[in-house]
């Protein structure tokens, strides 16, 4: 006995031990009261103990009957997210701001094992961004309708909580109907029409070679077609290594009543691994008989804890045949300190060469975004 009582003091002293005995002794302890419980029962206790199990049995059946009505349906139910973009902004062009980025709120659920949709709505701009329904008979095919990002370059289908910057890369918000060298403004790189993805081979887990097609309006984000000719877009993707995708695409388009030319292609790369991030395209555009080029190169490195330090340069010539270039230098901070809240730092130094009345300048950026 006193070997014993030493081995239950030592083990009672470690709190890992405490822990693992925890379980044990709990259970002892249970299996102690029910053994008494029968010792001691009576003919009235056991008719009433009969009595309980019989109604536990019949709510147990209620549950499992209402728990399978609900794996039926389970499949139909949408999933719901929400995030919120709050930010300060220092321009020393006589800019010092607060402001909402956004407010969003997110649905997406499906209809069946072919069919999904998704609503995508921002409560402090009270704008629709996504109104779409998918359907996909063929891992080869999926078709999409509705107002959604038009598959044009790498970046474009990059959005709040995926763009590693605060601000979208200059050239893709010049030739991609955010502030459009056509005119368009107000954009968010979507459009309302029809679209056809799909992969065309897949190679253990990788889609190797996928495609993207798509007929759009051509008008931009939200807004009726003022003309009655389609745009067109093409995209194909190679994914040759795991994190690594290149690719190529082209928009062929008219805008206007007066259907003046808006065409455009790219071709760029990505890769996206445990540690490094890195993304470069590059953009040329004809917008009504007016040449227009850019590219954008950024650099990111992932940490232990969540911080990815970044660095980026943009560059965009509205004209080809004019000597007037606009260039941005950034670094960034990019934290997520916890799973639902992300913090964002960004220095930029805009450059202007060529351009009279334009002085170059440093821009602050920071947001906070919390993510539900």
């Amino acid at each position: 006995m006193p070997l014993f009582n030493q081995i239950v003091d030592s083990l009672l002293k470690c709190s890992r031990c405490r822990m693992a005995l925890l379980p044990v002794f709990v259970s002892v302890c249970l299996t102690a009261i029910a053994a008494s419980a029968e010792n001691t029962v009576t003919p009235q206790a056991a008719n009433n103990g009969a009595a309980t199990t019989d109604s536990l049995s019949a709510r147990l059946d209620k549950v499992e009957a209402f728990q399978a009505r609900l794996e039926k349906v389970s499949p139909f139910i949408p999933g719901i997210s929400a995030y919120a973009s709050v930010g300060y902004n220092y321009d020393e062009d006589n800019t010092s701001e607060f402001y909402v980025k956004c407010a969003r709120f997110d649905i997406k659920g499906s209809l069946g094992a072919k069919l999904d949709y998704r609503f995508l709505f921002d409560f402090y701009k009270f704008k629709c961004y996504d109104v779409r329904i998918s359907y996909k008979p063929l891992k080869e095919i999926n078709i999409t309708a509705g107002h959604f990002k038009v598959p044009f370059t790498i970046g474009n289908g990059r959005g709040p909580l995926t763009e590693e910057f605060i601000t979208t890369p200059l050239v893709i918000q010049r030739l991609m109907g955010f502030t459009d060298e056509c005119g368009i403004t107000g954009g968010s790189g979507r459009d309302i029409g029809v679209s056809l993805t799909g992969t065309l081979w897949r190679h253990k887990g990788l889609d190797v070679v996928s495609y993207a097609l798509g007929v759009f309006n051509g008008n931009g984000s939200n807004t009726k077609d003022d003309n009655t000719s389609k745009d067109v877009t093409a995209k194909l993707s190679l994914r040759p290594l795991k994190g690594l995708e290149l690719s190529g695409s082209i928009y062929h388009g008219e805008y206007g009543p007066g259907f003046m030319r808006r065409n455009r292609w790219s071709v760029g790369g990505e890769y996206a691994g445990s540690v490094l991030l890195a993304r470069g395209e590059y953009v040329a555009g004809d917008t009504g008989g007016r040449n227009s080029d850019g590219c954008y190169a950024q650099l990111g490195v992932k940490t232990r804890i969540n911080l990815t330090p970044l660095v980026r340069f943009d560059s965009f010539t509205s004209d080809t045949d004019v000597d007037a270039t606009e260039r941005i230098y950034s670094v960034g901070l990019d934290w997520h300190p916890i799973k639902h809240l992300r913090l964002q730092g960004n220095y930029s130094r805009r450059t202007f060469c060529g351009f009279s009345g334009e002085n170059d300048r440093n821009q602050f950026h920071f947001v906070v975004t919390a993510i539900l």
